[in-house]
């Protein structure tokens, strides 16, 4: 399988190897292999003296290489190599500079560097737990502190859509534009431990994103490197509470077992599987949630899979229907995700703590975790709170006006809504809140009591919980010809309106929180919606739109959208990752006395040229990038 690289490291360098002119002690190409521990990624060496170790890892690896040099003679003479063993451009970058290393923050995975080199800048470029060589001795690149982890599809098993890294701030720079451009849907996306997985599901409107349909894949976090992919159950609903990842290792569900796949390879190494005397009811998992080392699990009768879509469409954008005959008619009658039997597993021993049969189908989309208790709902018959480390009842609730309050279900399946296999359940701030695509009101239960708190007559929110308050995101609309913003920040105990925001989202795609703002699709104007949490301000990232089902996710210091189906109107598609601008001055001047960079022996021999040819110049000639030097842009 050809690995696929970062857009941006293929723009600019992905492996660095660099050592000083003095000379230095590079390790082996084995020492190297065996620091990455991957066959992929970037690494970065200075100097004149590189290609002897470029070469070989060239040879032996997939990764991609940037050599940096200050001699151009040394520059001159790699590239030609490069270019004769077809590597240059592709897989190995050549590049003319000094200490200062040509990478964004945090995107090497390894550094290979002489004495004397710029210990800030090698800091700067290397990512967490990377591999640093200087003159030839080994250490790694230190744990950033405030870095956060997007472990289960809601970001936590609370479904509260509220990132905890405290870096990922505006404003931003980018980090890296990847591979994959487009995929599948549904889409499902966790990271941990520098990882994102993605899986896809079996619905394609287009022949472009049919290569990842029921499909896994993990990518490097901090450059966008593919680092393996592995095929899914065919029609298997992925779109659920059925993804977990660790450190070191992803937790996938499905119609048989629980997969333990080894996070670094792809290989499953282990497999959790429900005997009939754990469970008689069926042995399917539905949903599942790790905290504390403990994997909790709703487990019942196998789910039914769906058709695989390969779609051929040629026109723009996508429609809601084409979606086969089993998840498009999804709504009323959902049928995935359903189990009557709860468990409780050490992950480090897989001895299951308990067992808890229900004498009715829990809905997996309404199950949550949150301080002790899994909050579990069987539709229009209970609401229960169970107590994680017995199994036992916090309390149980069948009381009428709660059933009713929390309501029928909505179809949804559809842009202003959304899909109906979202999680409608949330905990936090003491409450636990239904709201989303299927509820027809947002809804507010004591979580320590199971007691009715309030209502909201619109349903039809995304949900981030923060300390200040409910901030409930809706779809604008329209009165009188006019559009009305609908998202507001809400009072837990009481369900007051504290705050009107002048935002809407835009339609299904799911709204998301990080440490200083919130983001959605934009609604009147597409791209991405901004919220800045301190002012309340509504800013445009107007080149990418977030995918429907994921919407942009916050983990490692960064921002990542995508990849989608659409083709909306923006200009940027793939996976596109932004970080912290930190002192970046967006209004600094270039001075030409800093930027421009002169050889003096070369200027000299083109000037020897231009006057042996006699070359003729015309008034009406455009010799160079917008017409001249000065780029006037004017003939």
């Amino acid at each position: 399988m050809k690995a696929q690289f970062s857009y941006l490291a293929r723009c600019l360098l992905f492996t660095f190897i660099l050592s000083n002119s003095l000379g230095v002690a590079n390790p082996s190409a084995t020492d190297v292999r065996k620091a990455l521990d991957t066959d992929r990624g970037i690494l970065v060496v200075l100097g004149n003296d590189a290609w002897s170790l470029t070469s070989e890892l060239a040879k032996a690896t997939e990764l991609t290489l940037l050599v940096q040099a200050p001699d151009v003679a040394a520059v001159a003479r790699m590239r030609k190599a490069a270019e004769a063993a077809g590597w240059l451009g592709g897989r190995v970058y050549v590049e003319r500079g000094g200490k200062r290393i040509h990478l964004a923050r945090h995107m090497a995975d390894g550094v290979i560097v002489g004495a004397g080199a710029d210990a800030v800048d090698v800091v700067r470029v290397a990512r967490p737990g990377a591999a640093i060589f200087i003159d030839g001795e080994l250490s790694r690149a230190k744990a950033i502190e405030g870095l956060g982890e997007w472990t289960h599809p809601y970001h936590g098993p609370d479904n509260n859509p509220q990132s905890t890294d405290t870096i990922a701030k505006g404003p931003y720079l980018t980090r890296f534009l990847a591979t994959p451009y487009y995929g599948p849907m549904p889409e499902v996306t966790v990271t941990a431990g520098g990882r994102i997985f993605k899986a896809f599901g079996h619905v394609s409107y287009k022949e472009r994103e049919w290569p990842l349909l029921n499909k896994l894949i993990c990518l490097n976090a901090f450059n966008g490197t593919l680092l393996w992919e592995r095929k899914l159950t065919p029609g298997y609903l992925v779109h659920r509470n059925a993804m977990v990842a660790t450190e070191d290792a992803l937790y996938l569900a499905d119609n048989d077992s629980c997969k333990v796949i080894d996070a670094a390879t792809g290989k499953v190494r282990d497999e959790i599987v429900i005997t009939p005397t754990q469970q008689r009811r069926g042995s399917a998992w539905k949903w599942m949630a790790e905290s504390n080392g403990v994997l909790y699990a709703l487990v019942g009768k196998k789910d039914p899979l769906d058709e695989t879509i390969k779609g051929t469409r040629t026109q723009s954008g996508w429609p809601w229907s084409g979606m086969g005959k089993g998840y498009a008619k999804s709504g009323e009658n959902y049928e995935w995700g359903f189990g009557r039997t709860l468990l409780a597993i050490d992950l480090k021993t897989k001895k299951v703590l308990w067992t808890r049969p229900e004498p009715e189908n829990i809905d997996s989309r309404a199950m949550c975790l949150r301080e002790g208790k899994i909050f579990v709902y069987a539709h229009e018959k209970y609401l229960l709170a169970v107590n994680t480390v017995t199994g036992g009842t916090y309390w149980k609730s069948s009381n009428r006006k709660l059933l009713d309050a929390i309501g029928p279900h909505n179809r949804a399946q559809n842009p202003i809504q959304g899909y109906s296999s979202s999680s409608y359940a949330k905990a936090g701030g003491g409450m636990l809140l239904f709201a989303g695509p299927q509820r027809p009101r947002l809804t507010a239960v004591n979580a320590k009591t199971g007691k009715l708190m309030w209502t909201h007559q619109e349903g039809n929110f995304q949900l981030i919980l923060r300390p200040e308050g409910i901030y409930a995101m809706g779809r604008a609309k329209r009165n009188d010809g006019a559009l009305l913003d609908t998202s507001v920040i809400l009072d837990y105990k009481t369900g007051k309106v504290l705050a009107k925001l002048n935002c809407s989202r835009g339609n299904c795609t799911r709204a998301t929180g990080t440490a200083d703002a919130i983001f959605a699709r934009g609604y009147r104007h597409g791209g991405t919606m901004r919220l800045a949490l301190e002012s309340k301000r509504v800013t445009r990232l107007p080149a990418m739109r977030p995918g429907c089902q994921d919407g942009v996710i916050a983990a490692n210091g960064q921002l990542y959208w995508g990849p989608w189906m659409c083709d909306c109107n923006h200009s940027l598609v793939g996976i596109i990752s932004l970080g912290p601008a930190g002192n970046f001055d967006f209004e600094q001047k270039a001075e030409e006395s800093e930027r421009l960079e002169v050889d003096a022996k070369a200027m000299r021999a083109l000037a020897a040229s231009v006057a042996k040819r006699r070359v003729v110049t015309y008034a009406g000639d455009w010799p160079t990038y917008r017409q001249n030097n000065k780029r006037t842009a004017a003939t």
